[in-house]
């Protein structure tokens, strides 16, 4: 029903997504971001954004047995986003590294995103390299 107005205008899905990612509603945030491009809905970098925010926010809802799985939504919605020809900012890049380095030890993908953040001409903040620093060292 949303489909019609969303299409207008890209600011019209950008509370519910919000909303979503607060709460940590990462497979929520995940179809409506899938129904959205299904209904030509154009997804923009703040709404992969929410999705890459709900992962993040999701993980302190999780049991400890799950942060292992943690970076491996984060890294389909960057997967997502670039697909999607949406430029992934510094902001997508950093958190999808965090999401390596604090919930599954992933120092190698989390590397691999900083080169590719670099390569695409997205300049790194202090949070960037300090992700990846973590990531790399911790055991």
């Amino acid at each position: 029903p949303a489909w019609h107005s969303w299409r207008r205008s890209p600011k019209g899905p950008t509370p519910v997504l919000c909303a979503l990612s607060h709460a940590g509603r990462a497979v929520t945030t995940a179809k409506v971001l899938a129904a959205m491009r299904r209904q030509g809905v154009e997804v923009n970098a703040v709404h992969w954004g929410a999705g890459l925010r709900a992962c993040r926010e999701a993980r302190d809802w999780l049991l400890s047995r799950f942060f292992s799985y943690m970076w491996t939504p984060m890294l389909q919605f960057l997967d997502m986003m670039l697909a999607s020809k949406v430029q992934a900012d510094k902001i997508a890049y950093t958190r999808t590294m965090c999401a390596c380095e604090r919930g599954s030890r992933q120092w190698a993908q989390a590397l691999s995103l900083f080169s590719a953040m670099k390569a695409v001409e997205v300049t790194p903040q202090e949070i960037s390299y300090n992700s990846a620093l973590a990531a790399w060292a911790t055991p």
